[in-house]
């Protein structure tokens, strides 16, 4: 008889859910159905208490049961009062900030580098607001005079930007004369680009594996 009554009230009050009475009055039903079950389970259904292989398989279910019926109660109460946020107001395009994007490069591969410059001119946003910036640091003085034979020969800047971007578009290019500093390195390239950029938002994706 109770399970006919709760049926019942739940399909008079699903149409309503979306109310927070009805809402409450759909959960407290389940509750009351799930920890009915729960006593039944636990009077009624487990074997007595003994040193064997089947009450120890029936503890274990129960334990099971036990934590899917915890998970039931701690969403119900994370969707007994949901919140409901509101969208932000719509910004027109000639509010939006500029942005610089600045993508810092020293030996990656021009495939690389191409498909992440590709990436940054390919985001949605007002062509007019933003601008990508390569910070080449592979074609500075210490780069091209390093006696380091595991670098590559470093192509000129204008060689590799030519290479990775391979159609025209906004970019601006800031090579550096040095890149350590006291033995350190550091990305001289996009340091330059950030204190030399007008942009009102930058961000700095990494064009390395």
């Amino acid at each position: 008889m109770l399970s006919i009554v709760a049926v019942l009230l739940v399909v008079l009050l699903k149409p309503f859910s979306e109310q927070t009475a009805a809402r409450f009055a759909l959960l407290a039903i389940a509750s009351v159905i799930v920890l009915r079950y729960l006593i039944w389970r636990l009077l009624e259904t487990l074997p007595p208490a003994a040193p064997t292989l089947s009450f120890a398989i029936a503890v274990l279910l129960f334990t099971v049961e036990l934590y899917s019926n915890l998970m039931f109660f701690l969403n119900a109460f994370i969707n007994a009062d949901p919140t409901t946020r509101k969208m932000p107001p719509r910004v027109s395009l000639r509010d939006l900030p500029t942005v610089d994007i600045l993508v810092p490069s020293y030996n990656e591969p021009t495939e690389m580098l191409a498909i992440t410059l590709l990436a940054a001119k390919n985001m949605i946003y007002p062509v007019d607001k933003r601008t990508v910036v390569l910070c080449d640091d592979g074609g500075t003085d210490q780069r091209c005079n390093s006696d380091n034979p595991s670098l590559p020969p470093p192509p000129g800047t204008a060689g590799r930007a030519a290479a990775a971007v391979p159609r025209p578009g906004d970019r601006l290019f800031h090579p550096r004369a040095q890149r350590t500093r006291q033995g350190r390195q550091h990305v001289g390239g996009a340091g330059a680009a950030e204190r030399r950029s007008g942009g009102g938002v930058r961000c700095r994706p990494r064009a390395d594996p």
